[in-house]
């Protein structure tokens, strides 16, 4: 009887101790943990517009809270990052070119083309002033504003504005405005060095290699870039001489 009396709590508290300490599997057979889930888990809690924390998982699949840092925004679902530095540099292959210019530290920047476009291109396929191509250095304003009064052919700004590589649209590429090319001109030994001769801003014959810029002067005349030298001159904007007028597309980032 008082064997008996005995042996009962001990089975009993032996079974508390089993459900207390108890593994909860769901979609396996033999949990690792206290709860643990094969397969998607939805979890509903209160919403706020200012989470500050979200759920993730580690390498063993162990769940836990994970907080955002200050530079981290979660909005609708999407994971965002704000602030800091990039790793974009003078030089670096990068969206369909070469980066030539950076500011923000590397996070914004200008990339060049890795060739030239056409032989023979003109400025423009009729003189005539062109409202909004005068801007010394916003060569996307003026290059959308050239090609929208000129239409098709084949001259400069339409050259760069139909180029896709890259694999982006009609209009990413453009003519680079005067200031813009003088930016180019800096950097043209870096990127004559990674290009190489031919495909370089930079060739053998150097001291008479000009680049068109997007920058109008008047009716017939618009500024070019002598790349050797980085001196701008102005020029006619039908002349075409394939071996002194050059035509090479930029994009922003």
């Amino acid at each position: 009887m008082k064997t008996s009396q005995i042996i009962l709590p001990i089975i009993a508290l032996f079974a508390y101790t089993n459900i207390l300490i108890a593994q909860v599997g769901i979609g396996t057979i033999t949990p690792l943990a206290t709860l643990h889930v094969e397969g998607d888990l939805i979890v509903k809690t209160t919403n706020t517009s200012t989470p500050t924390k979200l759920s993730g998982v580690d390498a063993d699949g162990f769940m836990g809270a994970v907080i955002l840092g200050a530079n981290l925004t979660l909005s609708g679902g999407v994971l965002s990052a704000s602030g800091g530095s990039s790793d974009h540099y003078v030089g670096e292959t990068y969206l369909g070119g070469m980066v030539f210019y950076v500011w923000d530290d590397g996070a914004h920047g200008l990339i060049v083309n890795d060739s030239n476009l056409g032989t023979d291109a003109k400025w423009c396929l009729n003189n005539s002033d062109i409202s909004g191509a005068s801007s010394v250095n916003n060569g996307s304003a003026n290059t959308m504003a050239i090609v929208a009064d000129q239409g098709s052919g084949d001259y400069a700004a339409k050259l760069c504005y139909d180029l896709t590589d890259g694999g982006v649209s009609a209009g990413t590429w453009y003519l680079p405005s005067l200031w813009e090319l003088n930016l180019l001109y800096n950097s043209a030994y870096v990127i004559t060095s990674n290009y190489g001769s031919i495909n370089g801003v930079l060739n053998d014959n150097t001291d008479e290699v000009r680049y068109w810029s997007s920058t109008q002067k008047d009716n017939d005349e618009a500024w070019v870039q002598k790349i050797m030298e980085g001196r701008a001159e102005k020029k006619k904007k039908t002349d075409a001489n394939a071996a002194k007028y050059k035509t090479r597309a930029i994009r922003s980032f």
